[in-house]
């Protein structure tokens, strides 16, 4: 999806053209005219495609330029400026922006770091150094900095200088988890295994939720021969995740965010992590600038259940299949809101048509076999959960769903218990099936099986108090 809207050169709107690219003129030419004849005054940096970009995006650059200029030396100001053109992707204005805001406030490292990002993010290794140096050269302990230094040798390959900023990262913040995970991570690379899992367990005792350096652990110890060890650490860790040592402009970064794909990816973000109200804010503003697009449509109805609105959900979906009749999540969400809405019958008509559309999907089969619960047709629900794990075998997190709508709703313990246990020949330290299957077990007085299973998590888990206080 292009989310770049031009301004089409037509009768309709020509007017409406003409007067972006005068107001832009305008923009660009005040701060020359207002501080004519002297050249520390900070020219407000204005993106040449302006009048391409899209609309929300336009009225934000104006709304900040406009105050900008109405108190041009108050570096907070330039401070939004630049982090709205950070946040869109717009790297040369946000370079200029972070500028201005060094020369009016030359003691606020931030600036700088910014500036470097931007540079990074355009590709341009020596400007970023450049602005890092700056940076370090005023405040050599400014932990982010030292880091970004770091990680732009460790990428451009200068692994002595990287070793050499990460080293005094670890020491200037001994409690910061990527100093160390940067090491290991070079180690690595070069060939120091053993130095690598110390560092990379000093990581961990930091940030034990991270998962880079799990995953780093990992290949540490399968290159040190620790292969049990070496398994467990890649189950839990990822190549990719948040890496970025964040900061307080970095923070406010997605609330800035205005084009379209952007700012669904961000509310996604938030929904996921639990911050509705967020999520809400950022999809309600922007459905004023996309009134009819389906997949903001489609994500405020995901909100409008979360928020217990299955009936604003409903509208919203129904809406949506009038327009676009072939998306698979349309008729997922349009069941779930039914059966909130005690319309079981129709829940069953679009989880039917869920299936049909998309049967290779996991979420198809499951919400299919939900609905089929609701009517009581239990064995069709079976068949349907059946199906759902056919098309993701390897799913833990399905095959967790599936064994507990067996046990807790079906009363079938014994398919239930070969759920679990698949889970854990899949992944033998996936914590809930222990848990499951040991509750199946005390319930039955299955003590002998409760004991074993019991055992098998403490050797995985050696360190959990919850498996102590089992009985």
């Amino acid at each position: 999806m292009n989310t770049k809207e031009s301004i089409r050169p037509n009768q309709k709107d020509r007017s409406k053209r003409i007067s972006v690219l005068v107001i832009t003129g305008i923009l660009a030419l005040g701060g020359f005219f207002a501080f004519r004849g002297i050249s520390s005054a900070p020219k407000i940096p204005i993106p040449q495609d302006f009048d391409q970009l899209s609309p929300q995006l336009r009225d934000t650059i104006l709304e900040a330029v406009n105050e900008t200029r109405k108190s041009i030396s108050n570096p907070d100001n330039h401070i939004v400026l630049g982090i709205i053109y950070e946040a869109n992707h717009l790297w040369p204005e946000a370079v200029a922006a972070f500028e201005n805001v060094h020369m009016l406030s030359p003691n606020e490292p931030l600036a700088l770091r910014h500036q470097a990002l931007a540079y990074r993010h355009q590709g341009l290794h020596n400007e970023t150094r450049n602005s890092l140096n700056r940076l370090l050269h005023q405040f050599p302990d400014f932990a982010p900095a030292r880091y970004d230094s770091a990680d732009l040798y460790h990428f451009i390959g200068d692994y002595k200088k990287a070793e050499s900023e990460y080293e005094m990262l670890v020491e200037i913040a001994p409690n910061e988890w990527r100093g160390y995970s940067g090491l290991g991570d070079l180690y690595l690379q070069t060939g120091r295994a053993e130095q690598a899992v110390t560092v990379l367990e000093q990581a961990l005792q930091l940030a034990p939720q991270e998962r880079i350096p799990h995953y780093l652990l990992g290949r540490a110890y399968r290159k040190t021969g620790r292969n049990e060890e070496a398994a467990k650490e890649l189950a839990l860790g990822s190549q990719s995740g948040k890496y970025t040592m964040p900061d307080a402009w970095l923070i406010k970064t997605p609330l800035h965010i205005k084009t379209l794909e952007d700012q669904l990816e961000v509310a996604k973000q938030y929904y996921h992590a639990g911050s509705l109200e967020q999520a809400v804010a950022i999809l309600t503003e922007t459905k004023k600038y996309h009134p009819e697009n389906v997949d903001v449509l489609r994500s405020l109805a995901l909100t409008d259940l979360a928020a217990d609105d299955p009936r604003g959900a409903f509208i919203r979906l129904e809406k949506i299949i009038k327009t676009d009749p072939g998306h698979t999540r349309t008729y997922i969400l349009l069941a779930t809101a039914c059966l909130e809405l005690e319309m079981k019958d129709l829940a069953l008509q679009h989880a039917a048509k869920a299936v049909e559309l998309n049967s290779s999907s996991p979420e198809t089969h499951f919400i299919l076999a939900n609905v089929l619960l609701e009517l009581k047709q239990n064995e069709g629900a079976i068949h349907s959960l059946q199906d759902a794990i056919a098309v993701d075998p390897s799913n833990l997190a399905l095959r967790m769903e599936v064994g507990d709508i067996l046990l807790m709703t079906l009363n079938r313990q014994i398919e239930a218990e070969g759920q679990y246990q698949k889970v854990l020949d899949l992944n033998p330290d996936y914590f809930p099936a222990y848990i499951r299957l040991f509750q199946i077990y005390a319930a039955t007085e299955e003590n002998e099986k409760a004991e074993t299973i019991r055992t098998k998590a403490l050797e995985r888990f050696p360190e959990s108090n919850e498996i102590l206080q089992w009985n």
